[in-house]
Formats: structure tokens, C-alpha cells, sequence
């Protein structure tokens, strides 16, 4: 069906046109439709979908043909926990007895960082393992403390003191961390450190 309507060079030519040589935007417009697919369809059928339609501009762009994968995997699987259907929120909600819907406006909010994830791992294959050992190792550890850093400034709770600017400020600096360039990084983990250092001192929920 694919094949004969012609959609996916229509759909391949649209993310070229749209984001032209602009990574990130093109990223953008390509989790369009697995997080429409992933809503009602399962994992491997949403991601063989993109895959065969999308991948080809992303690939053109200088991507790693695993990170590309691994892409259109994660975004597959991103929804079943967001609204409309959100099924593992449905479940979770069944075991715990709570409001379905609450629930899954819930999971999109414990996602929010899992939904920034993907565009990094695009951008710095390291972020994977491909790379050398030491990229590997430096992504690794940057990662891991933007992301605790994205968690931290979402999450946080309001009552503790924590102001709007401040967790403004430390989710920049996560993802500065997050970014794969040594000098980002390294901007974005000194910072959070003396924004931390400096701010008071807060409780979790």
C-alpha cells in the first residue's frame, strides 16, 4: 500500500523540504508520525512503518543508520503512554485502581524527559556506544547528569522553594550536558553546579 499510493517518497520529501539540512527540525517532523502510529498501533508494526517511510532523509543528514533505529524504536514505544489510548498507562492504572486518564496525563509528565532523549542519542551516536571508548565514556557520564539535571528541574517539588527561574536555568543546563560538544557540557554541569550550590536548600517529594 505504501509502495503503490507513493506515500513514502511524498513523506521523505516533505521532511527535506520542510527541514532542509536543519538536523533538529528534521527530527522533529519525523516523530510526527510514530507518535500518531504508536498511539493505536503496537511497537513493531509503527516502527517497520517509519522505518521504510522515513528513515531515508535522516540517513541523508549524516545519522548513523543504528541511531536511526534505535529512533524510530523509542518513538514507537513513546505512544503507549500518551493520550489518546496510552495502554501501559491504562494498565498501570487498572493495578493501582486509579483514573485512567489522570494516569495517563501523569505518564506524559513522567515522560517529558524520555521524549528529549531520542534527539540526543541522533545527534551523538556516543550516546549508543558508537564511537571510541573515551567519547563513549565522557557521553555516558554527561548524559546521565543531564538527564538527573532535566528530572531534577521538572520534578522538584514547587513547595520546596525551587523558583520558575531556577528550574528554567537547570533544565538549560541539562541539556547543555546532554549537547555533544566538550566545552556545552562542561558549561552546563559548572553551572548547574553553582546554581544548585547557591539556590536553598530543597526536599524532594
Amino acid at each position: 500500500m505504501i509502495g503503490m499510493t507513493g506515500l513514502a517518497p511524498k513523506l521523505s520529501g516533505l521532511i527535506m523540504e520542510l527541514g532542509g539540512q536543519n538536523l533538529i527540525l528534521s527530527l522533529i517532523i519525523a516523530t510526527i508520525i510514530p507518535f500518531i502510529l504508536g498511539t493505536s498501533l503496537p511497537v513493531a508494526p509503527t516502527y517497520i512503518l517509519c522505518l521504510s517511510i522515513l528513515s531515508a532523509p535522516l540517513l541523508n543528514l549524516g545519522i548513523k543508520a543504528e541511531a536511526v533505529h534505535l529512533f524510530f524504536i523509542y518513538w514507537s514505544m513513546l505512544g503507549g503512554v500518551t493520550p489518546p489510548t496510552c495502554t501501559q498507562a491504562m494498565v498501570a492504572a487498572g493495578i493501582s485502581g486509579g483514573n485512567w486518564v489522570k494516569t495517563g496525563f501523569l505518564s506524559v509528565k513522567l515522560g517529558i524527559v524520555a521524549f528529549i532523549i531520542p534527539f540526543f542519542f541522533a545527534i551523538n551516536p556516543s550516546l549508543i556506544g558508537l564511537s571510541s571508548w573515551g567519547e563513549v565514556i565522557f557521553s555516558a557520564t554527561t548524559g546521565f547528569l543531564g538527564v538527573l539535571l532535566l528530572s531534577f528541574s521538572i520534578f522538584w517539588d514547587f513547595r520546596s522553594g525551587l523558583s520558575v527561574p531556577l528550574r528554567t536555568a537547570l533544565f538549560i543546563c541539562g541539556l547543555l550536558a546532554l549537547y555533544p560538544a566538550f566545552l556545552a557540557s562542561l558549561v552546563g554541569l559548572l553551572a548547574a553546579f553553582l546554581l544548585i550550590l547557591l539556590s536553598k536548600k530543597v526536599k524532594p517529594l
